[in-house]
């Protein structure tokens, strides 16, 4: 999926994150693609950190989301392997 279609919805990104976090596995495996897959996250996760969906949902996923983006703006993609597993938890969670 990372190289054919963009995810255009929550259950998407969330599939494609697992496809991506299951062929690679190494933190410098993600660093590879790690600017691909956070477009993807930033594009399908707008309206809900905007507050477009509800204020709710906002607050849900807001605060991850950020988590999400502060560790791949340090280039920790440990820490971002980790926090995209979370994100992929929260969406199945909703």
């Amino acid at each position: 999926m990372e190289e054919t279609t963009a995810p255009t919805n929550k259950r998407e990104l969330m599939i494609y994150i697992q496809h991506v976090l299951g062929t690679h596995e190494s933190p410098a495996e993600l660093e590879e693609i790690a600017s691909t897959v956070m477009g993807h996250v930033r594009e399908v996760m707008k309206p809900y950190i905007n507050g477009e969906r509800s204020v709710e949902r906002q607050q849900y996923y807001s605060p991850l989301v950020n988590r999400v983006e502060n560790a791949y703006a340090r280039n920790d993609y440990e820490t971002l392997h980790i926090l995209l597993q979370s994100l992929v938890g929260l969406i199945e969670l909703e």
